[in-house]
């Protein structure tokens, strides 16, 4: 097996453990926060760390970030991501993470 495939393994393997993982942690969250709060910061954290390996690994050009593609993008971050997250949330404080 070569370095890459073997590469892939492992990410795909950490890929699944992150979210079985998220589960658990769900259900210790909620008892915290609310899950609107707990989705807000959520999508927060990983909205800056995407702009920021965005920013780093490659420039952003005017062709790719065109304000239709921005708006089309947030409104699929917001309804896809964030919205999945707080129902998701809400539904593990009615429920076990099993």
């Amino acid at each position: 097996m070569d370095r890459e495939t073997l590469s892939n393994y492992l990410l795909m393997l950490l890929a699944m453990f992150f979210w079985g993982v998220s589960w658990v942690s769900a259900k210790i969250v909620v008892a915290i926060a609310p899950p609107m709060t707990i989705g807000f910061f959520r999508f927060l954290t990983a909205s800056l760390l995407f702009l920021a390996m965005f920013i780093v690994l490659r420039r952003p050009s005017r062709a790719v970030l065109t304000r239709r593609a921005l708006e089309l993008l947030a409104l699929t971050g917001l309804t896809g991501i964030f919205g999945y997250g707080v129902l998701f949330l809400t539904g593990m404080r009615f429920t076990t993470a099993a």
